[in-house]
């Protein structure tokens, strides 16, 4: 099993004009699995929302315009910026669902 019970581990949310592409990795200093991160496409079509339950910490969302990990980083689509502000102003309720548009 790639993950253990109360383990730390990162979220990441890369949003396409078709897709989110949904990353799931263990945080840098428990990389010791070689199930060490793995990712899931989600076509837009199909889905609006992507819900996520447990205890998330709103100070820990992190928005980047683009991916900074590669050397050449793309345009987002115009849509995630909106996102953004969005995300950003809403009122949320840390103990519930989360959801992201």
């Amino acid at each position: 099993m790639p993950f253990t019970r109360n383990q730390t581990f990162i979220i990441e949310i890369a949003i396409t004009e078709q897709s989110f592409i949904i990353y799931v990795k263990r945080s840098e200093e428990e990389n010791t699995s070689p199930f060490y991160s793995f990712q899931h496409r989600v076509d837009c079509y199909k889905n609006k929302y992507i819900i996520i339950q447990g205890d998330i910490l709103v100070s820990n969302i992190e928005f980047l315009d683009s991916d900074k990990r590669n050397e050449k980083a793309s345009d987002p689509p115009s849509y995630a910026s909106l996102m953004q502000v969005y995300r950003k102003e809403r009122k949320v309720d840390i103990y519930g669902p989360h959801e992201f548009l």
